[in-house]
């Protein structure tokens, strides 16, 4: 996969110019930071739309998914995670818990 990009991004600035591949490197950085609310995992429908990773379907995209899981997942305090989060408090009550994760 990481080949793939390599190969993909000079490509483009073969064909381009090194402007559109640095554009591409900004948008997927930014839209890498985008997710939901601490606590809640994210998709990044975002990135996986740019990266062309929604083009391809396969088993894993909908086997063995947590929010299928019959064990409940834990409850995490939202208000604890983003006081840590924003520094307002002392650390998260989740390792996990990080916004996007």
């Amino acid at each position: 996969a990481e080949k793939t990009a390599a190969l993909r991004k000079q490509s483009h600035q073969m064909l381009y110019g090194s402007a559109l591949a640095l554009r591409e490197e900004l948008d997927a950085q930014i839209l890498g930071r985008v997710g939901r609310l601490p606590g809640l995992p994210s998709a990044k429908i975002g990135l996986r739309t740019m990266r062309g990773e929604l083009d391809q379907f396969d088993f894993t995209d909908f086997l063995a998914l947590p929010e299928n899981a019959e064990v409940a997942r834990e409850s995490v305090d939202m208000h604890a995670v983003m006081e840590s989060k924003l520094g307002l408090s002392g650390p998260a009550p989740c390792a996990g818990a990080r916004l996007g994760q």
